[in-house]
Parts: C-alpha cells; structure tokens; sequence
C-alpha cells in the first residue's frame, strides 16, 4: 500500500484515476499476486505428494483448492472491472472480494472444524506435573 501512496502522491492526478490496478503498482500487485499463488501451488503439491496419511493428504488437497482459488479471486476481479464502468469498479471489486472471503473462510472453518480434528492432525500433549511419580521432569518425554 505504501507503493500506491506514493505513486499517488507524486505520479498520478488521484481525480483521473478510479481504481487502483490501473497503474503500474496496481499491475506489480498483481504480478506479485501471481507469483504468491504459483509458489503456494507449488509448495502444497510438493507437501501432498511428500504426504503419507491418505486423510491429511486429502485434507492439504481440499486445503490447496481453497487458497489457490482465494489467490486468483484478485486477477478475476481486476479483469471483471475493467469490463465495467469507472464508477461502478471499486463497489463491484469491493462486494465480489467480501463475497468470496466470507466464502473461503467458511469453507476453512468446515475444513479445520474441531470434529474433524483427530482424523488430520495429531494433538501433542504436555504431561501434568501432578501425574509424575517417578521423580522425572515434566518435559523430559517431550
């Protein structure tokens, strides 16, 4: 963001732009954007196929579709825009990215839901200083 305040503060005339992707920070957001999405899909197949457990490996596959579609919600919507109006692109941008953030975000509280914890991740526990008969350290097991 502080890109855009400088470009916008010594570059650009704030009254003859209308959305922010229409420069050339706003176009390096959006290379920056696509090059976070290749190297998070790059990284989480790397981690799947590295991936023993077929539940955990079928959790880190719903996992990645889920941010690799959060990640390219921004370039759709850049490119949805530009199709529309100059006074209509911030509101129609801003509703499209809170759409589909409570989106993804309800589907990465159902994908990491407490119920289903047991079958994706293991819990390590700490024993009780009060449960040690023996004379040993409580993080001696550790």
């Amino acid at each position: 963001h502080f890109v855009y305040l400088l470009n916008a503060w010594f570059f650009i005339d704030m009254a003859s732009v209308t959305y922010p992707y229409e420069s050339s920070p706003g176009y390096l957001a959006l290379v920056a954007q696509f090059g976070v999405t290749c190297y998070f899909g790059s990284t989480m197949a790397a981690t799947i196929s590295n991936e023993a457990h077929i539940p955990r490996k079928n959790f880190l596959g719903r996992f990645m579709l889920v941010g690799l579609f959060w990640f390219v919600v921004v370039p759709v919507t850049v490119l949805i825009a530009t199709l529309l109006d100059p006074y209509l692109r911030a509101k129609s941008v801003a509703i499209m990215r809170l759409l589909v953030d409570a989106s993804v975000l309800t589907g990465l509280v159902w994908l990491v839901a407490p119920a289903r914890q047991d079958q994706f991740f293991t819990q390590a526990s700490v024993p009780s200083v009060f449960n040690l008969h023996d004379g040993s350290s409580a993080y001696d097991n550790l």
